[in-house]
């Protein structure tokens, strides 16, 4: 059996005067199907009633923004990966990506500054992302030995002390 026209998706039904429904998703203008999902002529959908000028207008626009957008992905994507890697910590990545911009990505792909920001901002950034393990605490130093040498001057001082009482 056909697959019949997604009442859900937003759709636009005109009759046609031999008593066929002509159906248009409004995601899609001027493209015209019957109610099985069948396309139907530009003709067919003007005696419906459907403006087919200017939806016709309106679908070769969404051609061409969508070849647009297909071009400017596949130059982000070149892009991409051309992308140096300056400096990675806990799975996050800061990447130079030109004109002395840098952008952060999380360990998951997601790039984290809307914009390019400078190296040392992306560094400040990526620390506070991920804290650095805390350094041990210092070790309590042992009293040092005392050389003979002071031992002896300390023992003499002590003497002369005692001598002088």
């Amino acid at each position: 059996m056909a697959e019949r026209i997604n009442q859900d998706r937003g759709v636009m039904f005109k009759p046609h005067p031999t008593g066929v429904d002509v159906y248009m998703y409004l995601d899609e203008p001027g493209v015209y199907r019957n109610a099985f999902e069948g396309l139907v002529s530009e003709q067919m959908a003007q005696e419906a009633g459907f403006d087919t000028v200017n939806l016709g207008k309106e679908k070769l626009k969404n051609e061409r923004l969508a070849e647009a957008q297909a071009l400017i992905e596949k130059e982000l994507e070149i892009a991409a990966a051309e992308r140096e890697v300056v400096k990675e910590n806990g799975g996050f990545k800061v990447y130079r990506v030109g004109l002395g911009g840098h952008i952060v990505e999380d360990p998951e792909g997601n790039v984290l500054t809307a914009t390019p920001i400078p190296e040392e901002q992306a560094f400040v950034l990526l620390e506070r992302l991920v804290p650095q393990e805390e350094a041990p605490p210092p070790a309590k130093k042992a009293p040092a030995k005392k050389s003979t040498a002071k031992k002896a001057a300390t023992k003499e001082t002590e003497n002369v002390n005692e001598a002088s009482r």
